[in-house]
């Protein structure tokens, strides 16, 4: 993660009051929204969905996936619905990470495609980054890169599970499982 990004999170989560968070990040979901669609002129486009099921007498969890644009994300994102999850897919890392630096508590976990960044160094700088400044969210990492799935604390710094792609339902229910109890052992031992 270069230092300027990191610079920005800090400085932006630091001046800004809760409203003026809510109105930053919504004008830059939107500046994103509109992106996407100027995006045929040549220039990169930024993809931003929203998956919802139906509510159920419960609260629905909301979860951030960062990952590429395809069949696999898609399916993904549709296997969190079918869990009872709302599932916030984009493209865009900084947008992602400045909405939920801006509301921690409306997040429930994030979820990262290793396989999206450009190198894995930028990927470990920029979870390394986000964790450092967000430590209470729960982080599932999924990669084509890893042998198998990783279901213990063994990338803590980075990451709360790991699953080795391609990803289908009931591995990723145990890594969500598994991601979760290692972020709640984490939080029981730092406290």
């Amino acid at each position: 993660m270069s230092l300027a990004r990191t610079e920005k999170w800090l400085g932006k989560a630091a001046s800004l009051t809760p409203t003026q968070r809510n109105l930053e990040n919504s004008g830059s979901n939107f500046r994103q929204a509109k992106s996407s669609i100027s995006g045929s002129t040549g220039s990169e486009v930024v993809v931003w969905r929203s998956y919802s099921g139906e509510a159920d007498d419960q609260a629905i969890e909301r979860v951030a996936l960062i990952a590429e644009d395809g069949q696999e994300t898609k399916s993904i994102a549709l296997d969190l619905v079918k869990m009872g999850y709302e599932v916030h897919h984009t493209t865009d890392l900084d947008a992602m990470l400045d909405s939920v630096l801006a509301q921690p508590k409306d997040w429930h976990f994030i979820i990262f495609d290793l396989d999206f960044f450009e190198s894995i160094e930028d990927a470990v700088d920029d979870l390394t980054a986000f964790r450092e400044m967000c430590w209470s969210i729960p982080v599932l990492l999924m990669s084509s890169a890893v042998s198998r799935d990783e279901l213990s604390d063994y990338r803590r710094s980075v990451g709360d599970a790991t699953l080795r792609k391609p990803v289908y339902h009931a591995r990723l229910q145990d890594g969500i499982v598994a991601m979760k109890q290692n972020s709640e052992t984490a939080l029981l031992t730092s406290a």
